[in-house]
Parts: C-alpha cells; structure tokens; sequence
C-alpha cells in the first residue's frame, strides 16, 4: 500500500491539534488547483492558506491520518468489483486528499489567475448512494470562475455516499488542462 510522502515528525501530536472546521466563509477551507512541484496540475489543499501555524494542507493531511482506516474501510465497502483496492489518492501519485465536512466551507483558487471550471460528482468507482448529494459543494454541472470561485457551502449527508471526484479544467493560455483529484465527505 502507498504511504503519503510527508514526515510525521514535523505535524501536530495530537488530533485535538486538527480539530479546525472551515466554517467561516470569510475563512473557508482553500483548495487549491496549481502545478505541483514537478510542474504537474494538481488540485489540493492549500499549502499557503494558514490557521495559526498550520496550513490548510497540514490540517487536512491530519484528517487523513485520523481517518486512514476508516477511510480504506468504507472504500473497500463501497467499491465496484473493477475498481482499485484503494482510494485514488493513495495511489501514486500520493497527495494529501480534500476532506470536508458538513456544514464547512469551500473556496477554489487557480495558480496564474487562469478561468476555470470545477465540477464535483459522485466518485464513479463506488456505489451511488441516493441519500447523498450528487455534488456536496450544491451546484449542478460545472461552476466557472476566474482566479477563484464562489464559497461553497458543503451539504450534509454526504457521509453515505462519501467518495467523489472532483475535476477542474483550466484553460492555460488557451490550452485546456484538465486535473482530477478526490474529495471525500466526513
């Protein structure tokens, strides 16, 4: 199984230390979508955005610990026969995943100032639950911005469906680049 590439001794000690809600929406949880360090687009949580000393990265990454188990769990729960024995952002390349929970609040930003479009449905590797939202983040088909788009408000009961994909398609220049990362409801 893939780890995340990241040392555990520079995070937090304990998850009370995690505990941050992005509930403000003049403070919202900053996702952002940008090339990584080896120049690929990525769409991730924000390594720049800060709570204090953390980093909206840091404080989703310690989501992601407390939740590992329970996260690889409802994965292999959920999953279709076909698809991989784990969720994307376990697999190479392992990035730290967007974690929301209800209620929380959500802003995309793009690297350049380019216009994009953000979309957010069901993860298409796991079973529908017709409880959950289609899209956690409220809007229907894609959302359009320059720079960064709307605060969105994250919907509740998306814990059923849990797993969704969220893609951006950025035009660069002219040139459209699509980026596609999960997002997983808490």
């Amino acid at each position: 199984m893939a780890t995340l590439d990241r040392p555990l001794t520079d995070k937090p000690s304990t998850l009370a230390q995690s505990a941050h809600k992005f509930t403000n929406p003049n403070d919202p949880l900053i996702v952002e979508i940008e090339q990584n360090e080896e120049g690929n687009w990525t769409i991730r949580p924000s390594k720049t955005a800060m709570v204090g000393a953390q980093s909206h990265s840091d404080i989703l990454d310690l989501r992601e610990q407390s939740s590992h188990a329970q996260i690889l769990a409802d994965w292999t729960a959920k999953k279709l026969t076909a698809a991989p024995s784990q969720p994307d952002f376990m697999n190479p390349p392992v990035h730290v995943p967007i974690i929301v929970e209800p209620g929380e609040k959500v802003r995309f930003r793009v690297q350049g100032g380019y216009p994009f479009t953000i979309f957010v449905n069901r993860h298409p590797q796991v079973q529908n639950n017709a409880a959950s939202p289609g899209n956690p983040l409220g809007f229907t088909g894609g959302h359009s911005a320059t720079a960064q788009s709307a605060v969105f408000n994250v919907a509740s009961l998306i814990r059923g469906q849990r797993f969704y994909k969220c893609r951006a398609d950025v035009n660069v220049n002219g040139t459209m680049v699509a980026v596609d990362p999960d997002l997983i409801g808490e």
